[in-house]
């Protein structure tokens, strides 16, 4: 799939907008992904509920 190829973490780029637009919540797995992805801690990029910290930039580099 084109997604897998360009997108290290396979999630496809739909899913990762609709995170950073605020319609809908990253699941605990998607979290943990781009945390690792981005080499820091999930606290630092979500809430307790799954939702983008409005304080970070946007995630759509990967």
């Amino acid at each position: 799939m084109y997604f897998q190829k360009n997108n290290p973490l396979g999630i496809h780029p739909t899913n990762i907008t609709m995170v950073e637009r605020e319609h809908r919540r990253a699941w605990p797995k998607l979290r943990r992904q781009i945390a690792e992805e981005l080499g820091v801690v999930e606290d630092l990029l979500f809430d307790e509920k799954g939702n983008l910290k409005r304080s970070m930039i946007k995630i759509n580099c990967l």
